[in-house]
């Protein structure tokens, strides 16, 4: 559905040359959705923007179902990019417009006619859950019922694929959980490709099947959304998720212990580790600290503990809890 293939993207500040993208290679497919995640200035809105041809690479090809947009012509351009949905951070709605008239507007511009646009908007007000404010203006409406505006309207042309510019970040917990709970409603029932950026984890973790971590313009890791949280690969990476997870950080009280962040997936969770470790070994075991998230529809556990005991219990303990499906990291010994 969308390739970018060796994508390069530059400006020039005060004289010095600024990348902001380099050699960008990423493939996502048909009914993915797919989030890009990075700390602010990190290249994820140039990303964004490249994809549609917002922002013009300095090199490299965007495929976007089956087309390269930049070989086209700026007519064939905007064709094509009625295909291609946007949601905006701070919706970009028509203050002078009504809810009905905001979603109306992209099928007003590629000239529907009335019946049709009647037809269309109201069935898109049903979808988003707004048709008891068709008549209602943005400044009565609430942050999420904005985006849900910003939403529909993105919706309108019947786009093949929806970007969203971290759609959630101007609204509260709750209205966070329901947009995205409608962007993945979108995505099942309209079979809608979507690619989003954001520098939340939470919102990666609800709805992406996939996820890309950007660093300085560059791609530096990607995998499905579970790996990602289990198994990161990349210091960035793992950075991203202690700060976002505020995992307990070893301090001098650690000294003479063996200190480890064991990560259990799915039914690795039921495992007796924790006692099969103190029985087995006699080592002594001291809980610093214990989450559960749920990544897409699967479970994800992380203890962080506190081993004492003889140097080769240790060693069988560690060598033991490798043996089974649950990561063990060393964070201090």
């Amino acid at each position: 559905m969308i390739e970018l293939r060796q994508l390069n993207k530059s400006y020039s500040v005060h004289n010095r040359e600024f990348h902001a993208l380099k050699n960008i290679n990423l493939h996502i497919e048909r009914g993915e959705i797919y989030g890009v995640l990075g700390k602010s200035g990190a290249g994820k809105s140039t990303l964004l923007r490249s994809v549609n041809l917002l922002e013009r690479p300095n090199s490299g090809q965007v495929w976007v179902n089956g087309v390269d947009l930049t070989t086209l012509s700026l007519a064939q351009l905007r064709e094509h990019r009625h295909k291609i949905g946007v949601i905006f951070q701070h919706y970009n709605l028509l203050d002078s417009r009504s809810v009905f008239g905001n979603i109306a507007l992209p099928l007003e511009i590629t000239g529907r006619p009335e019946p049709e646009i009647q037809r269309k908007v109201t069935e898109l007000l049903e979808l988003v859950g707004l048709s008891d404010k068709r008549h209602h203006f943005p400044a009565q409406l609430s942050g999420g019922q904005k985006q849900r505006v910003g939403i529909a309207r993105a919706l309108a042309t019947d786009p093949h694929l929806l970007l969203c510019d971290e759609a959630t970040s101007s609204l509260d917990s709750e209205s966070t959980t329901a947009v995205l709970h409608l962007l993945k409603k979108i995505n099942r029932e309209l079979s809608l490709t979507v690619l989003l950026i954001t520098h939340e984890l939470d919102v990666v973790k609800k709805i992406c099947d996939r996820v890309g971590i950007i660093d300085h313009g560059q791609l530096v890791e990607e995998n499905a959304t579970v790996t990602i949280f289990s198994n990161p690969q990349t210091k960035v990476t793992q950075q991203l998720i202690q700060q976002a997870l505020h995992f307990y950080v070893p301090d001098q009280n650690d000294k003479d212990s063996l200190v480890l962040k064991l990560t259990f997936i799915g039914k690795d969770s039921d495992e007796p580790i924790i006692s099969s470790l103190v029985k087995k070994f006699n080592v002594n075991f001291n809980l610093r600290q214990a989450l559960i998230e749920k990544v897409q529809d699967t479970t994800v556990g992380f203890t962080i503990c506190a081993l004492t005991g003889e140097a080769s219990a240790l060693e069988q303990a560690l060598a033991y809890i490798r043996s089974t499906s649950i990561k063990a990291e060393i964070l201090h010994v």
